[in-house]
C-alpha cells in the first residue's frame, strides 16, 4: 500500500507532467486526509494509519460514484471521473476478485451463523477482516444471501 508520501510524491509528478485529471484526484485526496488528520487530532498526515488512508480513498471513490450517477441520469460524459476512480484505485491494496469474495464471506457468515450470532455480528467480522480488499456492499450482498440460505435450511430442518 503507498503511503501519503507516495501521494503526494505522485501530485508532484502529475503537475511535472501536466496530467490535470491526476492532479486535480490527488489534490482532493490529499484535502479528504487532512480533513482526517483534524478530525484524529493529529500533528501530521503521515501519522493517519492504513486503515484511515483506505477509508478516505473509499470516501472519495464513493463520492465520484455519485457524482458519475447524477451525470449518467443527464445524459453527461463520465470518462474523467472514470479516470480519477482508476487513479483512486491504484492506491487500494489488490482487490479480491468477485470469487475470492464470495468465498471469504461465506466462511465468515458461516462461523457466525453456527457461532449463534446474526447478521450485524458477521458484517462486523467481514469489515474487520475484509476493509481495503473488496466493496463492502457487494459483500454485505452476499453476507445476507448466505445468512437468509442458512435460515432457510434451518426451517426447513424444523
Amino acid at each position: 500500500m503507498k503511503t501519503v508520501d507516495d501521494i503526494k510524491k505522485d501530485m508532484v509528478q502529475a503537475m511535472k507532467d501536466k496530467n490535470e485529471t491526476a492532479k486535480s484526484t490527488l489534490r482532493m485526496l490529499l484535502a479528504t486526509l487532512e480533513n482526517e488528520k483534524v478530525q484524529q487530532k493529529l500533528k501530521h498526515v503521515s501519522e493517519l494509519s492504513s486503515d484511515q488512508v483506505i477509508t478516505c480513498i473509499n470516501r472519495n471513490i464513493k463520492q465520484i460514484d455519485q457524482e458519475m450517477e447524477h451525470l449518467k441520469n443527464a445524459d453527461r460524459d463520465t470518462s474523467n471521473q472514470e479516470q480519477q476512480q482508476f487513479i483512486l484505485r491504484s492506491y487500494l491494496p489488490k482487490q479480491l476478485t468477485e470469487a475470492e469474495l464470495e468465498d471469504r464471506v461465506s466462511q465468515i457468515v458461516k462461523m457466525t451463523y453456527h457461532a449463534g450470532g446474526n447478521i450485524g455480528l458477521a458484517m462486523k467480522e467481514i469489515t474487520a477482516k475484509l476493509r481495503g480488499q473488496a466493496d463492502m456492499k457487494k459483500a454485505s450482498e452476499i453476507a445476507r444471501q448466505c445468512f437468509a440460505g442458512y435460515q432457510m435450511r434451518e426451517s426447513l430442518k424444523k
